[in-house]
């Protein structure tokens, strides 16, 4: 119930009790309402008053006006009255606040990513064979990762989420098919290039705090392209390049606070902070070659010269350092007993910097042409997110069956960054021909991610299970993966 309407039923309640109480001051007490005959008793004593000595009352002293006769139902009806009264008193049974929006299920969402950065090393081999530099030479990267912890583990408030303040304990799944990619030479016979699935398991509990609000604390469990990434190649060649290294690692921690702020029959709105905490690890990538039969190849695969002695070393930390702040509203409109919309509009603002931190040397012909060390910060792009989602029950069961209800539900999402990307980079002397040789940043700039779901929703006690399919509507940079599949289980108490 929302303090407006608590408000009203306490000043209601307190004007029934000074109705109440008015009503029966100006009703004389029964001894005994069950006998009807002592009602009678009573007024005819009243009428014909006596003295101590049992004398008739002269009528001059006689008490004036003469109560009405009280009848039996009369009698009965003031002390139910008086009971009705008595316990006003007292705190009423608990009753739940949003019974007429209690079936309203939970949003799917979709992605977290959003803004995210791409790694790239270029310059080490590429078609001109730009480790010794030819005038006019292109660069092209040899190593490109687009990992998740870059940036991509952000807090989506909309992912199985309700605007209506509850107590429940869940368990979400996300599967995001072919969502980051990894490139090692690929344009070079031994190098190779692999799209890898993204899967999260989420550990929630939503804790109301008091009748309008409460606490959402979440932490997601990621199984993804690994946080230490190694590349090496040595003389032969042999390779060992991480095109399927993964890793099950904690997320970033989210915390959202919900305050419910208007509600009646229909329509509930709600809003709130939330904050998405740096608990996922940083991301790692160590690279080394030590390789005296080096080769150069071109963008077709073919070798380029001859082969040399050639040493290379490199570590890189993109460190996971941002808070993110994400203020949000977020309402529930339900026409129908049957049908219900909802929608979340989300603001997500990096509250801090991430380091970048890089640092090499080259060698060839065991002769040092190189070295190079980056001490950088970049900033996460401030995204916007709007979210709407649109169900009907197909079926409703209020008897005490196992299945209670089940219907489908279909939703819109859509994110857009506000602000151009940061890029940071470094050049190194005698590689990638004057061009940066390590660049970190979203290479696209701006982002624009429109997503639809259709999902499944079925209550069963009171244990909500929702299965959702999300297809990706952009292209190129705009489209994160090839679809999304979530899995989520709510149980309330």
């Amino acid at each position: 119930m929302s303090l407006r309407m608590l408000n009203w039923n306490f000043v209601i309640a307190f004007l029934s009790a000074t109705v109440c109480h008015s009503v029966v001051a100006q009703t004389p007490a029964v001894s005994n309402p069950n006998q009807g005959t002592d009602g009678v008793k009573a007024a005819i004593d009243i009428a014909n008053p006596k003295d101590e000595s049992g004398k008739a009352v002269p009528e001059t002293n006689k008490s004036r006006p003469i109560p009405p006769i009280t009848s039996n139902a009369q009698q009965l009806q003031n002390s139910s009255l008086n009971r009705q009264v008595s316990q006003l008193g007292t705190s009423p049974p608990k009753k739940s606040s949003f019974s007429s929006l209690s079936n309203v299920p939970y949003m799917v969402g979709d992605t977290t990513a959003g803004g995210g950065g791409t790694l790239q090393i270029g310059g080490i081999s590429n078609g001109e064979g730009s480790i010794r530099p030819q005038p006019g030479a292109p660069s092209s990267p040899s190593v490109q990762v687009d990992h998740p912890g870059f940036g991509r583990g952000r807090l989506n408030i909309a992912e199985n989420n309700s605007p209506i303040v509850a107590d429940r304990v869940y368990v979400n799944y996300r599967h995001f098919h072919n969502a980051s990619e990894i490139d090692v030479f690929s344009y070079a016979p031994i190098g190779g290039q692999n799209s890898l699935d993204i899967n999260i398991f989420t550990f929630g509990l939503e804790r109301r705090l008091t009748e309008n609000s409460s606490l959402d604390v979440r932490l997601p469990i990621n199984s993804q392209l690994a946080s230490d990434l190694n590349i090496s190649q040595t003389t032969g060649p042999v390779t060992s390049f991480p095109l399927n290294d993964t890793d099950v690692s904690v997320g970033n921690l989210g915390l959202i606070y919900k305050l419910a702020f208007y509600q009646t029959e229909n329509w509930y709105w709600s809003a709130g902070p939330a904050l998405n905490l740096p608990t996922a690890p940083n991301v790692n990538i160590r690279t080394n070659i030590d390789d005296d039969r080096f080769q150069r190849y071109g963008p077709a695969g073919n070798p380029v010269g001859t082969d040399f002695p050639f040493r290379f070393s490199m570590n890189t930390r993109l460190s996971n350092d941002t808070v993110n702040l994400t203020p949000f509203l977020a309402s529930v409109f339900r026409p129908s007993s049957s049908t219900y919309c909802m929608t979340f509009l989300q603001l997500d603002v990096p509250l801090n910097q991430s380091r970048i931190n890089a640092s090499g040397n080259a060698f060839v012909d065991n002769q040092p042409i190189s070295a190079f060390n980056l001490q950088g910060r970049i900033d996460q792009q401030i995204l916007i997110r709007a979210n709407l989602a649109a169900g009907k029950w197909l079926w409703q069961n209020d008897r005490n069956r196992i299945v209670n209800s089940f219907g489908f539900q279909g939703e819109m999402h859509y994110t857009s960054s506000l602000n151009d990307a940061d890029i940071v980079g470094s050049t190194a002397p005698n590689l990638a021909n004057g061009s940066e040789f390590l660049r970190y940043g979203n290479f696209a700039n701006r982002i624009d991610l429109l997503n639809t779901l259709v999902g499944v929703q079925t209550i069963i006690r009171q244990t909500a299970i929702t299965n959702g399919f999300v297809v990706p509507l952009r292209t190129g940079p705009d489209r994160m993966c090839d679809y999304e599949y979530s899995l989520f289980m709510n149980r309330r108490f």
